[in-house]
């Protein structure tokens, strides 16, 4: 699938990021288009799984998977979903990707689709 994005009014949280399955494939937010200065809340699926997944996020539109540590790394268990709320996750730029490990360095995929929801603001 691919990243698809839209613009929401009335609220904080005016930009919408979804990728229904995220893996080690980079999914970059268009700055030019997005102007995304922090994230609000993120949602991960991770129920058709049987093992942990890594939501990597980099504060970069412009990264090599492997080589530059995540700005922030979040967990979601085997068979769950999570939800994450942030006040003051600050960001310039945003690329983010799933994968089977914590490390920096990991880039297996995980078995099955993960979905990921960002929320940000500008």
């Amino acid at each position: 699938m691919s990243l698809s994005s839209s613009k929401l009014s009335g609220q904080k949280s005016i930009f919408r990021f979804e990728e229904p399955s995220s893996s080690s494939t980079k999914n970059t937010v268009v700055v030019a288009t997005y102007a995304v200065a922090g994230v609000d809340q993120i949602s991960i699926d991770n129920s058709a799984n049987t093992h942990e997944v890594f939501l990597k996020i980099f504060n970069s539109s412009s990264v090599t998977l492997g080589s530059v540590d995540p700005y922030v790394r979040l967990h979601c268990p085997a068979g769950k979903k999570k939800y994450y709320t942030f006040t003051g996750l600050a960001l310039t730029a945003l690329t983010f990707v799933t994968t089977k490990e914590a490390r920096y360095s990991a880039n297996t995929d995980a078995t099955n689709d993960v979905g990921v929801v960002i929320l940000a603001h500008a």
